[in-house]
């Protein structure tokens, strides 16, 4: 079974603790967990890559990947429930419009952000099937 987005948020601040990522940018790693913002810290997380040269970074990657994926998962759940919510107000001819319309705009800003989320989601994949190529070649 795959972990959830903040289970798999959790192994990442791990992982860069045992990266020696500096205390001072794992403070508010720790913090985006513990309230559950897996977007944030992931888009952190993989910033300090860049900076970190040492790091193992195919773990990073494959963490980050995974992350993704289940945060995408999440949304789109989220995103699912709001067209529902959206189509039920719509099939109610005595609906409120401003009811509607912020329905909608819910729905639309639900529909952008998984779209943006995904688009990173994908990056990772590919970066991690670099990876995956790279240890199929090293054990030809």
């Amino acid at each position: 079974m795959d972990d959830s987005a903040e289970e798999i948020c959790v192994k990442l601040v791990d992982f860069l603790a045992e990266s020696k990522v500096p205390e001072r940018h794992l403070e508010p790693l720790r913090k985006l967990a513990e309230e559950n913002d897996a977007e944030e810290l992931l888009e952190r997380a993989e910033e300090l890559g860049y900076c970190m040269a040492y790091m193992d970074h195919e773990q990073l990657v494959r963490l980050l990947a995974s992350g993704w994926k289940a945060h995408c998962a999440s949304k789109q759940v989220l995103r699912k429930k709001a067209f529902r919510v959206c189509a039920r107000i719509e099939a109610d001819t005595k609906a409120d419009t401003d009811e509607l319309d912020e329905a909608r705009r819910k729905r639309d800003d639900l529909d952008r952000a998984c779209a943006k989320s995904n688009l990173t989601m994908y990056k990772m994949q590919v970066l991690k099937a670099s990876y995956d190529d790279d240890d199929k070649g090293k054990s030809d």
